[in-house]
């Protein structure tokens, strides 16, 4: 065995020990990162064996990698696929409590570090990280009016119309804008400053994919809590 084929080796076991500890030795499992460690594993030990390189395949698709421009745009590929699908996932499972906030935006933190060190650009960034914020955006609206009935900012008299406006439109909460909320709180006389000041941190998260104070909207559910 040559030197070349054996530090690829070496190099390609460690990248693969890398990916299985993303996914099994870790609190909460990155399985984009345990997908781009696996995806490079082959492609060092694919430089390392070239007589064999164009037998390798990975979740049923041939990776040529002794050919470098293939190979990155391959990794790109995966990368973006599991990007996806593990912000997809982590949303979904926010709907039924999931992880800590905290925990949450670390993961999203570190995967949008990983597609910058792949040379994605802003675009395509953005492109994957659109449903996270369709769904956190979703979130003001559910906590602006869905999380306590009867709403402490609508008054007595105007509940039950309130009840009945809104009922329809918690299947579209995600579609809402931050305009419609104001005029629906303002058609019942609810557009207290308090109402105002959620909305226009709505509006700031759309316009900047961040939250403008994150301790007030880790206590969202408290936001129209009846006193």
């Amino acid at each position: 065995m040559s030197w070349r084929k054996g530090i690829s080796s070496a190099v390609a076991f460690a990248a693969i020990a890398s990916g299985l500890y993303f996914s099994f030795g870790v609190t909460e499992p990155n399985h984009a990162m345990t997908g781009i460690w696996l995806t490079f594993s082959l492609f060092v030990f694919a430089l390392g064996w070239p007589e064999i390189a164009d037998s390798i395949s990975f979740f049923g698709s041939s990776i040529k990698l002794r050919e470098v421009k293939n190979a990155i745009n391959e990794l790109k590929q995966l990368a973006e696929v599991n990007a996806r699908s593990t912000l997809d996932s982590i949303m979904l499972g926010s709907r039924w409590g999931g992880m800590p906030l905290e925990n949450q935006l670390k993961i999203y933190q570190s995967i949008q570090k990983v597609l910058e060190n792949l040379s994605f650009s802003t675009r395509e960034i953005e492109d994957i990280q659109k449903n996270w914020h369709y769904w956190v955006g979703g979130d003001y609206v559910r906590a602006m009016l869905f999380t306590h009935n009867p709403h402490p900012a609508i008054p007595e008299d105007k509940r039950s119309e309130w009840r009945e406006e809104i009922q329809p439109l918690q299947s579209k909460a995600n579609d809402i804008t931050p305009l419609q909320l104001k005029e629906l709180f303002q058609k019942y006389n609810g557009y207290t400053d308090k109402v105002r000041s959620k909305i226009a941190d709505y509006q700031y998260y759309i316009e900047h994919k961040s939250h403008r104070d994150l301790n007030d909207w880790e206590q969202n559910y408290e936001w129209f809590k009846p006193a």
